[in-house]
């Protein structure tokens, strides 16, 4: 099965450089939850392996966001969650 791999972020850049938090955190934590949400609705339909997909992209999409900041507190238990869906 293949992972969903999102495209690399962009940090807002202003005429000093960086600034401010990374504002693709935003979409990015509204598309994991939306392939949650979509896979949670595929397991209660019976598409069980089609809702293993869509759990799959969400992973990737929290692991990216821990990853990248290990002290985000929701996408940690949005991946301790998940994980317990695919187990």
């Amino acid at each position: 099965m293949n992972a969903y791999q999102p495209p690399p972020l962009r940090a807002s850049v202003d005429s000093g450089g960086v600034t401010g938090p990374d504002p693709a955190g935003d979409w990015m934590s509204e598309l994991g939850l939306a392939y949650e949400e979509a896979g949670d609705g595929l397991v209660r339909g019976g598409y069980r392996l089609e809702a293993a997909e869509k759990y799959a992209s969400a992973l990737c999409i929290f692991e990216r966001m821990a990853s990248r900041n290990p002290k985000d507190r929701f996408a940690v238990e949005r991946l301790r969650q998940i994980k317990g869906k695919i187990d």
